[in-house]
């Protein structure tokens, strides 16, 4: 079974040959900040879990807040 470190080369490795432009930097700084929020709430949720406290709100604020966010993007431009 492939771990999810071999399954994120082997989709680098795919998207590279697909797309030369993968490793430009105007994609990989698109990358970072997509990936970016979710890797703070992860850090948050794990420091959560391993002190014993389980917290399933975190979800639904980052859903709640992508949501508002899109509205307001929509109407105010």
């Amino acid at each position: 079974m492939l771990g999810p470190l071999a399954v994120l080369i082997v989709a680098i490795i795919a998207f590279s040959i697909v797309n030369p432009r993968f490793f430009s930097a105007a994609n990989l700084s698109l990358v970072l900040a997509q990936v970016t929020v979710i890797a703070v709430l992860a850090l948050g949720q794990t420091l959560i879990i391993l002190t014993a406290g389980i917290d399933l709100s975190v979800g639904a604020i980052a859903v709640f807040s992508s949501v508002l966010m899109a509205n307001f993007a929509t109407k105010m431009g």
